[in-house]
């Protein structure tokens, strides 16, 4: 079997055994990008390389960040505070939730991060007033895939990071502005399909109730709202100093998450074990891999296959898949 054979169905059998057991798939790229290197005769040195210690820095540093604002309640009084701002218009529910989905992914979170420090909190909404939870589930899914091409993100770093690579570029603005209009877009045909009978049936006199958030979070007495404060506007100018100053994200956000944990330590709690570790692993590992495919030459000449498909949309079909 040829090199870029091998490499291709490595990464065929990375997915498959990823996806039917509950292994994380970054460990098996790891493993078979060892095992791959080491029977085509290449050095850990080598392996080693496409290890991307920009994105590890950026996803660790980010998520540890959050997980900060999670702690001490900064995220839940967002999400209770927008409740209460809507009171019993209960049809914007929906969108508030959308709107605070989206707000860390444009800041740098992951879109993983992102719903699952929010959809706990964004079902016990849905419950209170009495909205399909299904439908939440989506606005804050959607919300949070707003921000997936932000200049701060690490899914548009990646691309920006392969597009430099192969000497093109596009505008960051562009790419962010078209994934946003794309999911308001599915999030109009959500709020639609789910929610604009039941909202038409608004009972006379409905009053939103009393939103029960996480007592231990929000209202605990080691969480002052001077932490949350704090941590609201560290985020803030941690976003700001990335795109005025293109100074590092990654860095940034442990300084910044460093720096509350200090002057916070009892409301930060263990906010380090926070940090996203399998999405981590699952990025790190699986970029690793396809950095030796493209060393290996593996990713050109399936690339130049895909483009003597004929007809092209066939070939650009291909190169989705």
């Amino acid at each position: 079997m040829s090199i870029h054979a091998a490499g291709i169905v490595g990464l065929v059998v990375v997915f498959v055994v990823g996806t039917l057991r509950p292994i994380n798939l970054g460990a098996l790229a790891l493993v078979m990008m060892f095992v791959h290197g080491t029977i085509f005769g290449q050095s850990v040195q080598d392996m080693y390389r496409g290890f991307p210690v920009d994105l590890f820095v950026l996803l660790a540093g980010v998520t540890y960040l959050f997980g900060i604002a999670s702690n001490n309640g900064t995220l839940a009084r967002i999400v209770d505070d927008m409740a209460r701002l809507v009171g019993d218009r209960r049809a914007l529910i929906p969108w508030s939730v959308f709107i605070v989905a989206a707000l860390p992914t444009m800041a740098g979170a992951l879109t993983a991060t992102s719903v699952a420090l929010l959809a706990p909190l964004s079902l016990r909404l849905a419950r209170r007033y009495d909205i399909a939870p299904h439908m939440m589930g989506l606005m804050v899914a959607h919300g949070a895939m707003c921000g997936n091409y932000s200049p701060l993100n690490a899914v548009g770093a990646v691309v920006h990071q392969a597009l430099a690579s192969n000497g093109l570029q596009i505008s960051s603005g562009a790419l962010f502005l078209s994934n946003l209009a794309y999911n308001i877009g599915l999030g109009v045909i959500i709020y639609l399909v789910f929610g604009r009978v039941r909202f038409a049936r608004r009972e006379p006199g409905h009053r939103a109730p009393e939103v029960e958030l996480d007592a231990t979070v929000t209202r605990s007495p080691t969480s002052p709202p001077v932490a949350q404060v704090c941590t609201l506007l560290t985020i803030v100018g941690v976003a700001i100093a990335a795109l005025a100053f293109e100074l590092n994200m990654g860095f940034l956000a442990f300084g910044a998450a460093a720096l509350l944990h200090l002057v916070f330590p009892a409301s930060s709690g263990e906010a380090e074990k926070k940090i996203a570790w399998g999405v981590v692993l699952l990025v790190c590992g699986v970029v690793t891999y396809v950095g030796a495919l493209q060393r290996y030459g593996t990713i050109d000449v399936v690339g130049q296959s895909i483009a003597g498909v004929n007809p092209p949309l066939v070939a650009t079909l291909l190169i989705c898949a």
